[in-house]
């Protein structure tokens, strides 16, 4: 108690926790009686929560185990308590930075989703008017309409897919896998990005390697680790020449049981005494940055078993790598 309420040995000794001037937190009467129901049942304790309010105003968040047992012919019970109250909030925090850094990103796609949006609705309406004319004349031809009836379902589709999409990114999901072919994963997301890297005058490359093996993945979340190195990548090119705003996305064979994707920009590179901070939660050499993306990315990763590396290219620019485990036909 002396250290983590600050209240002395004499303050405390002979008396409950209560009686020190600790009151448990919640609704006032209901978890003081739900937590004194525990201890008269003689129930043993293990790892129960419960929020304290200290005399100083402070709120600590103490997991409480007890036992039983006999001092002297006398009923003793023990309460150990373990404060927690840093752990669970860091608990908390890596769970609000994974939809945070869905919502950043969500920002950062705004004018491609729109975009992407914007292309089969602009479809959608046009082919209403055009049938609405086609309705209007004493015969209409039925063959016409039947065929703008199909481009309209199939608009329609292409609509709710990106809206899916989008959904799936911001939303918080676990991980479902599925054998994922990674060369398809790259180039539906340069489509996706495309006419954010059109905006910015960056040119996209995709250079995949023949017969890769498939990965078991998570395919949006794999996506969303793509989005945010490839828009890291365009980023860094800034203020690079638009002649020279080129980037590169590789996929290779590593050691015979990894893939790695590679994404390589021309942008001003990353300073060598911050090459190893770059995937650290809230860090960010941008001034507008949240520093979620690439901690983001990391943290994908490595829940699919992998990890991302980085480093500066010779001549200008960086590039970043994801490497990915697949399983060798021998070990399924």
């Amino acid at each position: 108690l002396e250290t983590t309420a600050g209240i002395s040995r004499e303050q405390a000794i002979g008396k409950t926790p209560l009686e020190t001037g600790m009151v448990i937190a919640g609704e006032e009467g209901e978890m003081e009686a739900r937590f004194r129901l525990f201890l008269d049942s003689r129930k043993p304790l293990q790892d129960y929560d419960q929020a304290l309010c200290l005399p100083d105003g402070r709120t600590l968040l103490l997991s409480l185990s007890s036992a039983e047992l006999t001092l002297n012919e006398e009923p003793c019970l023990i309460v150990v308590a373990k404060n927690v109250t840093e752990l669970r909030q860091a608990e908390e925090t890596r769970q609000q930075l994974s939809q945070a850094s869905r919502l950043a990103l969500l920002g950062e796609m705004t004018a491609s989703i729109a975009h992407e949006l914007n292309q089969p609705l602009g479809a959608i309406l046009s082919n209403t008017d055009a049938a609405e004319m086609l309705l209007e004349q004493p015969h209409p031809p039925l063959d016409e309409l039947r065929l703008i009836l199909a481009d309209i379902r199939r608009d329609d589709l292409r609509a709710s897919a990106v809206i899916e999409k989008v959904r799936a990114l911001v939303g918080a999901r676990s991980i479902h896998r599925e054998a994922l072919d990674v060369n398809e994963l790259l180039s539906e997301t340069l489509v996706l990005l495309k006419h954010d890297a059109n905006r910015r005058g960056v040119t996209l490359l995709l250079e995949p390697a023949p017969q890769l093996p498939r990965i078991e993945a998570d395919a949006m979340q794999i996506q969303q680790l793509l989005i945010n190195l490839i828009v890291n990548g365009m980023d860094a090119m800034q203020q690079t020449p638009l002649a020279s705003r080129q980037l590169v996305v590789r996929s290779s064979l590593k050691n015979g049981s990894e893939i790695m994707v590679s994404v390589e920009d021309r942008g001003h590179g990353i300073p060598s005494e911050k090459l190893s901070r770059v995937f650290e939660s809230f860090y960010t050499s941008k001034e507008e940055g949240m520093g979620l993306g690439l901690a983001l990315a990391q943290s994908i990763a490595e829940a699919h078993g992998g990890y991302l590396m980085a480093e500066n290219n010779p001549a200008t620019g960086a590039t970043f790598y994801c490497i990915l485990p697949f399983e060798p036909p021998s070990n399924r």
